[in-house]
């Protein structure tokens, strides 16, 4: 289908036309409206006194330039007033301020596109502006270097704030370490002499007219009493007010108070002092967008979370809703992390703070995506139900989607199940995504994470080695770094050896992993790689390969003790897991058993660790495991002071086992090889009891 042409008259008097369109537009102050995509309308409230400033917040799906750049607000003339963007971000949400003209009610905030809009000049002195800044290196004890620091930093978002009085950073609840400064118009209505006060975690200067008036400089705790105060006589009127903050750690404190005179005590800086009354927060109305109608508009609260034991990351607690809701009628959500509900307005907890894109639909077909930015509660939103407890999590967390997390948030649902004590579930759900990983794109630190956490469970708390192995070798087939590699390999083989008696699995781990030991080199590697190599020898029957491997690895650790502080170190191993297999505190007695053989993997061939081992091993109802510990110190050390226990103790662990011949194997050896052992008499003894009859004994005849 072709081009219409228009006759030459025809395109002329549209030409005229659109000239005549543009001109009328022009004269009445109205820009095009058709670039921008998107309007929301803030109605004030005609009852209420009109504000010289209104703060707006809203979510703005994906439409609005990472700037800023396409936006305008028009009031109802559609004439544009002064705007100014405060925070773009996390994700979606949006937050400006924009000035009220005289009489004016009702205005469109307009959005999206690709039209660039410049705001007309700010005016309004109203209201007390907060604004963050990325943390920035400067020096805290002079005012210069933070101020430097604070201006060429990156800007993190504004707001209005009632006061200079926070513990957070109300613009980046997550952020750690920032800058910051307040500032605006303080009025002052009665002259004279006030007195300013600071109490700061870490730096804060406050500056009165561009003058320093009071400051609390270094890295330091908030002071608890007004002893920082500092004196300036100011006029009736309007003075520049500014405070400079830097919080140099996760926790941060700022606070400014006065005394005016005739004060009788030191109070903050009340709202009234910046008119903060001129400043008014406002819901705009939903979204009407040009093509798509009326969009669904997204409410999130942020309610509360719970902490975890074992994560830096916590579980937060968050309402959703759709502010035009009234009906019962099934919404779709998806909350971005892979879960998906229909209920109306839900609440869902989050695994871990982040950026997800949350999906509404309605029940008439109408959808909006927003990139929503999910933080710690700034405050206890609900005061007399107290902290969230995990336990009040368990009816969401219980309906999740194991399949749809990634490995990440598996991780944080792990954690959280076996601090709910569910470790059962906690692993199974663990040791099912080390399994499956397959070639699947995943985060590797996540993975590294995650088999850190199932594989020793598998292998301790739920006597499962087999499984502990498995997901072992898995992480290692996953990950290609080969520092988390090595580590992986080297687990593994240390469980096929210590565990299982899988000596070929572990030749074959130990012969992958000696070829990243001599690239990496790291100490702590090598030394644990030749213990292990060791742990192999000893098994094989190679006593001199073995006490070779020991002391390389006892002499690569990277640590040089002197022979009292070794001696030292020995004998608190040695007494406090005496203590914890009396006391039957096997987790405890376990890990200590484990620190005293990677420090001294020479003592191996002594025969106390072994010994020691063993016995963990018999109250751990393990007996079959102390042959392979008897056998393997007969290989390292035939001369110990302690292989005579050890083998009576194997002795008697074959006999349980209904082992008869190799527990005589161990009972004649210690009988012939070791005959001024105090426990030969007992050998013997049990050498009589439990060799077998000869055939040719005839049974006594019964009476």
């Amino acid at each position: 289908m072709g081009r219409r042409i228009l006759p030459v008259h025809g395109w002329v008097a549209h030409l005229a036309l659109l000239l005549l369109m543009s001109l009328a537009s022009a004269l009445h102050g109205e820009p095009p409206v058709e670039p921008f995509p998107c309007q929301r309308r803030v109605q004030i409230a005609p009852a209420t006194p009109l504000p010289e400033v209104v703060v707006a917040e809203f979510f703005t799906h994906g439409e609005l330039h990472p700037k800023g750049a396409n936006l305008a607000v028009l009031d109802t003339l559609d004439r544009p007033v002064p705007w100014r963007v405060l925070q773009i971000g996390p994700g979606d949400f949006c937050r400006l301020a924009f000035q009220t003209t005289r009489g004016v009610r009702q205005y469109r905030i307009l959005y999206g596109g690709a039209r660039s809009e410049r705001a007309p000049a700010w005016t309004s002195a109203a209201g007390l502006l907060f604004v963050a800044r990325r943390w920035k290196p400067c020096n805290l004890n002079r005012f210069a270097s933070v101020k430097e620091a604070f201006t060429s930093a990156e800007h993190l978002g504004s707001d209005y704030v009632a006061a200079v009085s926070h513990h957070y950073n109300p613009c980046a609840p997550d952020e750690g370490p920032f800058l910051s400064l307040y500032h605006g118009a303080l009025r002052i209505d009665h002259a004279g002499k006030y007195v300013f006060f600071t109490a700061s975690q870490d730096c804060s200067f406050l500056l009165i007219d561009g003058k320093e008036v009071v400051a609390a400089p270094g890295s330091h705790g908030p002071v608890r009493d007004a002893r920082l105060k500092g004196e300036v006589t100011l006029t009736a009127g309007s003075h520049r007010f500014e405070y400079y903050h830097a919080a140099a750690s996760d926790t941060c404190c700022m606070l400014a108070a006065w005394q005016p005179p005739g004060g009788a005590k030191p109070e903050l800086i009340p709202t009234r002092a910046f008119a903060g009354a001129e400043v008014v927060r406002l819901t705009p109305g939903p979204c009407q967008h040009r093509t798509r109608g009326r969009l669904p508009e997204l409410t999130v609260s942020i309610l509360g979370e719970v902490s975890l034991a074992t994560s830096d990351l916590p579980l937060i607690r968050v309402q959703f809703g759709e502010s035009a809701a009234t009906t019962r009628l099934r919404y779709q959500w998806d909350f971005g992390d892979g879960q998906t509900t229909t209920a109306t307005d839900p609440s869902h907890i989050y695994l871990a703070p982040g950026i997800y894109t949350v999906k509404l639909t309605t029940p008439q077909g109408a959808a909006v995506m927003n990139r929503v930015g999910i933080h710690r509660p700034l405050l206890l939103t609900e005061p007399k139900k107290g902290p969230d407890r995990l336990l009040e999590y368990r009816s969401v967390l219980d309906h999740y989607d194991t399949t749809t997390l990634n490995t990440r948030l598996l991780l944080q649902l792990v954690h959280a199940s076996d601090e709910m004590g569910l470790g059962e579930r906690a692993v199974k759900m663990g040791k099912a995504r080390l399994l499956t990983l397959g070639a699947k794109k995943e985060e590797e630190d996540a993975v590294y994470a995650l088999v850190k956490v199932i594989g020793p469970m598998l292998r301790d708390r739920f006597d499962d080695p087999a499984g502990a192995v498995a997901v072992w070798k898995a992480a290692a087939d996953h990950l290609r770094r080969d520092t988390w590699k090595l580590e992986c390999e080297l687990e593994a083989a240390d469980i096929c050896l210590a565990d299982l008696d899988d000596r070929r699995t572990a030749k074959a781990l130990l012969e992958s992993a000696a070829a990243r030991v001599a690239r990496l080199a790291t100490p702590s590697l090598v030394s644990r790689f030749s213990r292990i190599q060791g742990d192999y020898h000893a098994r094989v029957g190679n006593g001199a390969a073995a006490r070779k491997a020991y002391a390389l690895a006892e002499k690569t650790r990277g640590t040089r003790l002197a022979t009292t502080e070794q001696n030292a170190w020995r004998g608190a191993y040695t007494r406090s897991t005496e203590v914890y297999l009396r006391d039957r505190e096997l987790e405890r007695a376990l890990a200590e058993l484990r620190r005293w053989q990677e420090q001294f993997p020479t003592d191996r061939s002594e025969g106390y660790l072994p010994l020691l081992q063993a016995r963990y091993w018999l109250a751990r109802g393990k007996p079959e495991r102390v042959d392979l510990l008897a056998n393997e110190l007969l290989v390292l050390n035939r001369d110990s002071p302690y292989v005579d226990q050890l083998l009576f103790l194997a002795g008697e662990c074959e006999e349980k086992l209904g082992h008869r011949e190799r527990a005589l194997a161990h009972y004649r050896t210690l009988a012939t090889d070791y005959p001024g052992s105090p426990l030969v008499k007992a050998a013997r003894a049990k050498l009589s009891s439990v060799a077998p009859k000869p055939e040719n004994e005839k049974k006594p005849l019964k009476k």
